[in-house]
């Protein structure tokens, strides 16, 4: 009777179709057609406290062609043959966005469903999906949220998000600190973050909202509120802040009486903190942070007049960047170009500005086989950035690496002038890592800046070219 029942209902839908339903359409939109039709379906899932007419219905060789775990389920060796489903803690309209990305590839996510419909692609292992949702909560991270989408990525393993989650966090460091939300974190999603060597803040901060964490744990489980319980409970993380990178008076003020230490190791880290050679340091690390994002001025030498230059047809220089830390050149902010046309007799005469011309280039570190060319226009002017993409990874070395530019004009009558080099001094950052020079005996500073991106040393990075140093 139930099958006679199912033959009518597919009858009574056959006659409300268009014969040339399919005409015209594509694959997708078909699949699509047969899903909000509920055409010749074989399977229905019903969801708790749900109505009987409130059922799915769906085909089980789509779900099974788009999902492992349909598969197994529909036509493993354990399969069961049920055509009626129960889904007891699933809600029905995740569910049906879920169905619908199974059969059309597309979704509408919003703030709301994001996460759940990520968690039911995580369990049926529909990659796409997944990396759907991952890559639209990376763009709703806020300091309200950022706690929340790194607990989800984390218990996820989702390393992309993980990394958008802590690209927030390290960008808006001080805030963080500062925030409620803060203080939410799991323990290992304080450890994670405070792992980074890019979480750039005063460690004082940091580690005053450190204790604030562990002392909100303590009062949740009704430990006492003591320097020993407080340690304890942050656990690694405790050996993540960076006491030893802080001065002598920051530590003094902000750990010397709150019984963190033993004596011994207390004054270990005072004798690091005072450069005392041969310092053995069992507890925190000493690296220091570093901002994510840094910028090396090289042309800092603002008495510099192009009236002292002679109009080049090329401009060149080469640097020596030292690096003792692994980085990522990411970008080149160009000086001020001027054209001037070559008349006769070596004469040039400057053009005006609203001349646009086009310049070429190239960046060249011969060492990494590595070769970038790119174009100008002279109206830019000043400023102009130049990224390298992907970054390029400059692995620590005890050698520099040499790096060339050169800038030409295509019209073969026109020449350049920029501001002079008048700094043959390295220049470096504040922690040492990095340094340039410039070499030769070019006195044309082409460049006006340098961008480096650091390495938040959490995980292994994947996200940026690794070409070899060697």
């Amino acid at each position: 009777m139930e099958k006679a029942a199912d033959n009518d209902n597919i009858e009574l839908v056959e006659k409300h179709l268009p014969g040339d339903w399919q005409q015209g359409k594509s694959l997708g939109a078909c699949m699509v057609e047969l899903f909000d039709r509920g055409l010749w379906t074989d399977v229905k899932f019903h969801f708790k406290n749900q109505e009987q007419e409130q059922m799915i219905q769906a085909h089980r060789i789509v779900l099974a062609a788009r999902s492992p775990v349909f598969q197994a389920m529909f036509f493993g060796p354990c399969a069961d043959g049920k055509t009626e489903i129960e889904l007891k803690d699933v809600e029905k309209d995740i569910f049906l966005l879920f169905l619908r990305y199974i059969y059309s590839d597309t979704v509408t996510l919003n703030e709301e469903n994001a996460s759940a419909v990520l968690g039911m692609a995580h369990y049926y292992q529909v990659s796409g999906l997944v990396k759907l949702c991952a890559d639209f909560l990376a763009t709703v991270i806020t300091p309200n949220s950022y706690c929340e989408i790194l607990t989800f990525a984390m218990f996820y393993n989702l390393t992309s998000l993980k990394t958008s989650c802590c690209s927030f966090i390290d960008s808006n460091a001080e805030q963080v600190l500062k925030s409620d939300c803060f203080l939410d974190l799991s323990a290992e999603c304080l450890l994670y973050i405070l792992k980074g060597d890019t979480f750039f803040a005063k460690e004082e901060e940091i580690l005053e909202a450190a204790e604030r964490w562990s002392r909100k744990k303590l009062l949740q489980s009704g430990e006492e509120d003591n320097g020993t319980n407080i340690r304890k409970n942050l656990g690694e993380s405790f050996y993540q802040l960076r006491l030893p990178t802080m001065t002598n008076k920051a530590l003094l003020d902000y750990a010397s009486k709150k019984c963190y230490f033993f004596t011994e190791e207390y004054a270990n880290i005072a004798a690091y903190i005072n450069k005392v050679p041969d310092v053995n340091l069992s507890t925190n690390s000493c690296v220091p942070r570093v901002a994510e994002v840094e910028s090396l001025t090289v042309n800092i030498d603002d008495g510099c007049v192009y009236e002292r230059c002679e109009p080049k047809d090329r401009l060149s220089i080469t640097y020596n960047f030292f690096i003792s830390k692994d980085v990522a050149l990411s970008n080149f902010v160009f000086s001020e170009i001027k054209p001037y046309l070559q008349n006769h007799y070596y004469s040039t005469t400057e053009l005006p500005d609203s001349i646009d011309l086009i310049l070429s280039g190239s960046i060249i570190i011969k060492c990494l086989e590595f070769e970038q060319t790119f174009t100008l226009r002279q109206q830019q002017h000043e400023n102009v950035k130049i990224d390298i993409s992907p970054s390029l990874v400059l692995r620590k070395r005890e050698t520099p690496y040499c790096v060339e530019i050169n800038i030409k004009h295509e019209c073969i009558k026109i020449q350049m002038k920029t501001t002079l080099d008048r700094n043959n001094k390295r220049i470096s950052n504040d922690t040492g890592n990095i340094s340039v020079c410039s070499v030769g005996d070019g006195n044309f500073s082409v460049i006006k800046s340098i961008g480096f991106l650091n390495f938040p040393n959490r995980e292994s990075d994947k996200n940026v070219d690794t070409e070899s140093t060697e």
